[in-house]
């Protein structure tokens, strides 16, 4: 049992998981059998260590993980090894995470005070730009970036999806969904967990048009109960299944 899990991220070759839990820290799973196979971090204020841990994800190369406390204002840069603490980025309340494409550049969505997606540089945490202060994002609560370099931002308050250039910050397209959360993408499919219908919805990435629905709400084999953050590796799917204390991993 992994008590109320929340973010998780797949390690690059596909051999393990990483899942933030509110009470443990970093739970790593080998993903062949679901095994623990290390703690690498647990709770508390110091460097290193963890007040409330929401997203996080993994450097191309599998070395560097990346987890945001929103309860601290700071997203921490770990080994991804034995969790040895490399350095911090001070943000205000940021929530999800992700990676350019080439591992250079980090971006951190936050709903509190600048309400955007801000961008750091990988190398030595330095702040490098703002995409959507001030314009299109009123609560960024899920974000995930496509195999073209597209940022997909959901907005929860906003019922839509925002596709964003990552150079400048203009509006690509907008998808529109009711209460979209926690979302990632696997070619021309956009996954979204349904926190409130507790499923997971797939929808196509270019025009927004439902493909079809994973899960429904209970606590049996497939079934979900407020699922939060979700990964995708090769043709599994995987959910953190916050509300019945699990992660579930569903063939796509």
């Amino acid at each position: 049992m992994i008590r109320s899990p929340h973010g998780i991220c797949c390690s690059p070759d596909g051999q393990e998981l990483f899942v933030t839990a509110s009470e443990f820290g970093i739970i790593v799973l080998r993903i062949s059998d679901g095994l623990h196979i290390r703690t690498i971090t647990s709770m508390g204020n110091r460097a290193g260590k963890f007040k409330s841990l929401k997203d996080i994800c993994i450097s191309p190369d599998g070395k560097v993980l990346y987890v945001t406390e929103n309860g601290a204002d700071r997203v921490q840069v770990l080994n991804a090894r034995d969790g040895a603490y490399i350095r911090v980025i001070k943000i205000k309340f940021p929530l999800n995470i992700c990676l350019s494409l080439d591992g250079q550049e980090l971006f951190v969505s936050s709903d509190v005070g600048e309400k955007c997606i801000q961008v750091f540089r990988v190398s030595d945490g330095k702040h490098v730009r703002d995409l959507g202060k001030g314009a299109f994002i009123r609560h960024p609560i899920g974000m995930c970036i496509s195999h073209n370099g597209e940022i997909f931002a959901a907005d929860y308050h906003d019922h839509k999806i925002q596709v964003i250039n990552q150079e400048d910050g203009t509006v690509v397209r907008t998808i529109n969904y009711h209460y979209p959360y926690k979302i990632c993408i696997l070619g021309d499919l956009l996954f979204l967990s349904d926190y409130r219908n507790s499923c997971i919805q797939v929808i196509n990435a270019a025009d927004g048009s439902h493909v079809r629905t994973i899960g429904r709400e209970g606590t049996g084999v497939g079934q979900l109960k407020r699922p939060e953050c979700i990964s995708t590796h090769g043709d599994e799917l995987y959910v953190a299944d916050k509300r019945n204390n699990r992660v579930q991993v569903f063939q796509i």
